[in-house]
């Protein structure tokens, strides 16, 4: 069973002149076990803005407030890792991340 690895970051980076760069620790971690069936994380925080995601396999995701991941959605390599907004429209419901293991 592979293993995607979240964390919720509260702003995003102000650096003059040089590269993005994450503050740690970051608010919150997640570590959800996922596989041939879509897997939920719980839900971000009321303050998280962006998430940085990796897995150890190839996978597919879907952000929303009661996402199901299909293999049809965005695909990423074992390894890699990406850092992308998350904040909901203001009232509605905090979203989560569903993942599912893909070739």
């Amino acid at each position: 069973m592979a293993t995607l690895w979240i964390k919720e970051h509260i702003k995003k980076p102000q650096m003059a002149g040089g590269p993005d760069m994450w503050a740690e620790p970051t608010s919150v971690e997640q570590a959800v076990a996922i596989s041939g069936t879509s897997a939920q994380s719980a839900a971000f925080g009321a303050q998280t803005k962006f998430i940085s995601i990796t897995s150890d396999s190839p996978f597919c995701y879907l952000v929303a407030a009661n996402p199901t991941a299909a293999t049809t959605n965005w695909r990423c390599k074992a390894g890699d890792t990406l850092t992308f907004g998350v904040e909901p429209p203001p009232g509605t419901a905090p979203y989560k991340i569903a993942a599912i293991v893909t070739t």
